[in-house]
């Protein structure tokens, strides 16, 4: 199969088609490992979970029918970390025993497996790399060191393997402790494997990512061998500690298990054979869309706007029977004067059609601090984080809609400055407006807008990522000034809804690094509407999530997927969820 190069956004694009991926083998494996010999017969081993003083062998010729051949190598201690290799007409098992690296020798794959040398004292599931006839003991995160052409013996000082120190590191203080990681590709189970002209490096590590920690496979490349390396992203997702090779038609695939304390890869502790890719214009690899690895129903979530990419994605339900949807988009439609907003609307949350252009007003008024929102003819002006509400007491339609803060000199006026937001809060009759600014100017400082309606009518607006208010009796203002909601972390994106008389809060947050973060909804319940709120956890890939009641009584809530290895990538995912009886949010499957 050909070498693919996808988005240089996403580390993983599920197919719309994605299917959940099986396992190969009824056997409770770790550390795989596999081995395309040239007898055309795969071979696969790994650490035997419960038999860890001995090595097993499988066979296949398909990579997903596999026969046991047997034990090949077992010991008093503990064998793990088992590593195949067909190298000068023989066969070469490189394990980790007694707390050190061990190469064993034979003529056959199937053994018998000799000791042929002990290659180093606390080193942990090494790899074995050859390059222009040289051969090289791989381990740790990325250190590298030559052996003799004998494979007896290493041979000079050990390199480690690394990123550029030149290369930029996020500000964010929230990530202060990953950009000390960014340094790194990994922390153990390196691997080096050479194609498209470039070395690919691969190392697992356990990583913060989706409200928990993960075993996930990590990777960097380089056109040399030392380096420096690309910054590391986040590859293949749950397989730490599992290995990649390429099979005899040139595709390449990961083999790995997913580990015991693992709660969302699709199984546990037996081998799967995921076929892979090369990612980010070749510079680095990850899973093909064929299959979905998480759970369902977040693993295998779709998106309901194939065609749009979105972002933000805000649904509402109004009293017509329809639901009502905007969100950002990856293009604004500007007329002289007056950024809009697409909306549209579905009878089933599936179907969507176009209704129109929301926010095309004269009355947009002036930025937060009072100068004028300046828009040039043909500017592109960025807006985000749209937000629609059906207050039924009322019986209108609040949107609120966030804007960067335009430069004050006309000359610059292209530029935009991100770094101060401002909002603007409006209200229409219908769903198709005309929709008023409420004031004569943006509502506040900062971003994302959310409305809230209580049982009684009264109506709350919230944005940012803990700020709430009352808002006066026709909705054209606040009645107190905005209090800070407590109890949960979380930058941005929150959604407030009232379930039994608890109210259920959610807020966005990214869990984990540059390369490797999760854009997760953190949740938390209150039996007050300020809070303070208790936390509960988290549902992944839903940062930013708008939580709704349907028309047929059950709650929704969205998925656009933020973070470079969602199911749902920059789209509409919806699903159904419930709180049990601790308050904690259970997900569903929401169907047609």
């Amino acid at each position: 199969m050909a070498l693919l190069v996808v988005s240089a956004y996403a580390n993983y694009n599920a197919d719309p088609d994605s299917k959940p991926a099986q396992t190969v083998l009824d056997e409770e494996l770790y550390d795989l490992s596999v081995l395309n010999a040239s007898d055309g017969s795969y071979y696969l081993s790994g650490t035997w979970i419960g038999n860890e003083t001995k090595t097993p062998l499988y066979k296949s010729d398909d990579l997903k029918n596999w026969s046991f051949i047997g034990e090949i190598l077992s010991a008093k201690g503990m064998l793990s970390n088992p590593e195949l290799y067909q190298h000068d007409g023989q066969f070469y098992l490189l394990v980790t025993e007694r707390e050190g690296a061990s190469l064993y020798v034979s003529k056959k794959p199937s053994g018998k497996y000799k000791r042929h040398a002990r290659l180093g004292e606390g080193i942990k599931n090494a790899s074995l790399f050859f390059d222009d006839n040289q051969a090289y003991l791989v381990y740790g995160g990325g250190h590298i060191v030559k052996l003799s052409n004998d494979l007896r013996q290493t041979v000079g000082s050990t390199e480690w393997l690394h990123p550029s120190f030149d290369r930029p590191r996020p500000a964010s203080p929230g990530w202060a402790t990953e950009r000390a990681q960014m340094l790194r590709i990994g922390s153990e189970a390196a691997q080096i494997i050479k194609e498209n002209g470039r070395y690919y490096l691969l190392a697992s590590e356990r990583i913060t990512r989706l409200n928990d920690v993960m075993y996930d496979i990590l990777c960097a490349s380089s056109d040399s061998l030392y380096g420096p390396y690309t910054e590391r992203r986040l590859a293949f997702m749950h397989a730490g500690s599992g290995s990649v090779f390429k099979a005899k038609d040139g595709q390449y695939y990961c083999a790995f298990s997913g580990q015991a304390d693992d709660k969302y890869v699709i199984e546990t502790k037996k081998p799967f054979i995921a076929p892979a890719q090369f990612i980010r214009d070749n510079q680095s690899m990850g899973f093909t869309g064929e299959f979905f690895y998480e759970k369902p129903p977040i693993g295998n979530t779709r998106n309901r706007l194939p065609h749009v990419e979105v972002r933000d994605p805000s649904i509402c339900k109004g009293p017509d029977g329809w639901y009502y949807q905007v969100g950002t988009e990856n293009w604004v439609d500007i007329e002289f004067g007056k950024p809009r907003i697409m909306m549209r609307r579905s009878k089933d949350l599936w179907n969507w059609e176009d209704v129109g252009h929301l926010v095309d007003t004269d009355d947009i008024g002036d930025q937060f601090d009072g100068q004028p929102l300046r828009v040039e003819k043909g500017q592109r002006l960025n807006m985000w984080a749209p937000e629609i509400q059906y207050i039924q007491s009322r019986d209108v339609f609040m949107l609120s809609v966030s804007i960067p803060r335009l430069p004050r000199d006309p000359g610059t006026l292209n530029r935009g400055d991100g770094t101060l937001s401002q909002t603007w809060i409006f209200k229409g009759k219908g769903p198709k407006g005309p929709f008023k600014n409420i004031f004569d100017r943006a509502a506040h400082d900062g971003i994302d807008g959310f409305f809230f309606e209580e049982d009684d009518g009264r109506v709350y607006y919230l944005y940012g990522s803990n700020y709430i208010a009352e808002m006066n009796d026709d909705l054209t203002g606040f009645k107190e000034e905005f209090r800070e909601l407590k109890g949960l972390h979380g930058i941005e994106g929150m959604s407030l809804v009232k379930i039994d008389g608890k109210y259920l809060l959610a807020r966005a947050d990214n869990t984990g690094g540059p390369g490797t973060a999760s854009y997760e909804a953190i949740y938390g319940v209150s039996d007050n509407v300020y809070g303070p709120y208790k936390y509960r956890g988290s549902v992944p890939h839903c940062g930013h999530t708008t939580m709704f009641a349907g028309h047929d009584g059950k709650w929704r809530l969205t998925m656009f997927g933020s973070d470079s290895h969602a199911p749902v990538r920059h789209g509409m995912g919806i699903l159904q969820f419930e709180l049990d009886q601790y308050d904690r949010i259970i997900v569903k499957e929401d169907t047609p």
